[in-house]
């Protein structure tokens, strides 16, 4: 404790030792015992006060405009400092960090800047992320830099776990003008990137959709539609009901599922936009993805959603889109047809949720991997946003009993006597 509160004449002194050091290694040094004394306040618990921050922050700007040449790995230890700054000086001085860091974020990620400053990269994705996460008040300066997150997706996908966790955190922390600027660059990025990694990474993808279309259905909805996010969706769905050798494995198609069930919702004749029903050829055979494949990949994959925290969610999710299928429905009227053919599922997917109506919904959020690198700044702030969300969710507040009485009930006065009772009839006991 004597060692944090003495930090507001140790780090000047560290500081001025950088300065007249010659060599590089003596330099990094210096400037890792700044990081360290940092990382050990956040070990503590401890905020730092505005002194100390200010005596942290002030000479900053300099040593990274000197660290040029074979000094350039300085930098990355600048950016280390700022995001430690961030995360122990408390919400209310965090914004005071922006003049400073997301110049030096934006000189990162600019792609002229590429072939340099490349080895950077990480460091200032983790920097943006932390400050995304701890400002108290969303700015502009933040909304502008997005951008940058287009650029980067330009030259590889190494770094797609932070960005999108980055365009989720965008998502949740801005407004509905964030959406209207910067709709083009999530659209370009999605286009990129969906269908085109390996399960992991579509979890983290997930992510951004997810929080796109519950904070957004239907202009959400909409992007993923002009975007040709949402037919390349489609295309993985029919590759894996016909089991070709390239296909997504269930568990990615599970939540392109849920995120169909989530459109339809909000947008029920979203797929009467030429994308749907999807053909394609295989050996030799036209192979046709259509409503009747649609709803059979809902049946099939309905208990495999249960083996995830944010299962019953789903399941929650899919049931919905299933009852609000059932005459009377603005959905198309093959997919009423559809559902009904298969209502003897539906009923058990239906009774399996009411059963589970009083157990605890999480929302969609990822752990990490053994192997993975956990990023924790922020967690508790993320965390509280998903679960404001999850209490708007229609997965949440939905009664799905009554939900169900109802549907049963208009479709009695919907269709034919004949019809109906021949429906029930292949309900099993």
């Amino acid at each position: 404790n004597k060692l944090i509160m003495g930090s507001d004449v140790l780090i000047p002194t560290l500081y001025e030792l950088t300065s007249q050091c010659n060599e590089f290694d003596s330099r990094l040094k210096c400037l890792s015992c700044v990081t360290l004394l940092l990382n050990t306040a956040l070990g503590t618990g401890q905020q730092i006060n505005y002194n100390i921050a200010n005596a942290i922050v002030s000479p900053l700007q300099i040593i990274w405009q000197n660290s040029v040449d074979q000094n350039l790995q300085l930098r990355s230890e600048v950016l280390s400092i700022l995001s430690c700054t961030a995360s122990s000086v408390g919400i209310e001085q965090v914004e005071k960090l922006h003049s400073i860091a997301l110049p030096m974020i934006d000189t990162v990620l600019d792609p002229k800047n590429q072939d340099e400053l490349f080895f950077l990269v990480e460091d200032a994705l983790k920097l943006w992320l932390t400050l995304l996460r701890l400002s108290k008040e969303y700015g502009s300066n933040l909304e502008i830099l997005y951008v940058r997150a287009k650029d980067l997706v330009d030259v590889d996908l190494e770094h797609l776990k932070l960005l999108m966790l980055l365009t989720e955190g965008y998502i949740l922390r801005s407004s509905a003008t964030f959406l209207e600027t910067h709709s083009s660059n999530i659209q370009h990025i999605l286009c990129l990137i969906v269908g085109q990694v390996k399960p992991r990474g579509a979890f983290y993808i997930h992510l951004v959709i997810e929080a796109l279309l519950r904070r957004y259905p239907i202009d959400g909805s909409i992007l993923l539609l002009q975007g040709g996010i949402l037919g390349s969706m489609i295309k993985s769905c029919a590759m894996n009901y016909a089991q070709t050798n390239d296909c997504e494995p269930d568990r990615v198609i599970m939540l392109y599922l849920n995120s169909f069930s989530r459109i339809l919702l909000s947008s029920p004749n979203i797929l009467d936009n030429g994308i749907f029903p999807y053909s394609f050829t295989q050996d030799g055979h036209t192979i046709t993805f259509r409503y009747q494949e649609l709803v059979h990949s809902f049946i099939r994959l309905f208990d495999q959603a249960a083996d995830y925290e944010f299962g019953i969610l789903f399941q929650r999710l899919w049931v919905l889109l299933l009852l609000f299928c059932i005459p009377p429905s603005p959905v198309p009227h093959l997919l009423q047809e559809v559902v009904l053919k298969n209502f003897d599922s539906v009923l058990s997917m239906c009774l399996h949720v009411i059963k589970q109506q009083n157990f605890v919904l999480n929302p969609y959020s990822l752990g990490y991997d053994e192997e993975e690198e956990t990023f924790d700044i922020g967690l508790e702030t993320y965390e509280n946003s998903l679960k404001n969300d999850l209490m708007k969710d229609i997965g949440f507040i939905s009664n799905i009993t009554s939900v169900f009485k109802m549907k049963i009930k208009e479709l009695r006065t919907a269709i034919d006597a004949n019809l109906y009772k021949e429906i029930f009839d292949t309900v099993e006991p």
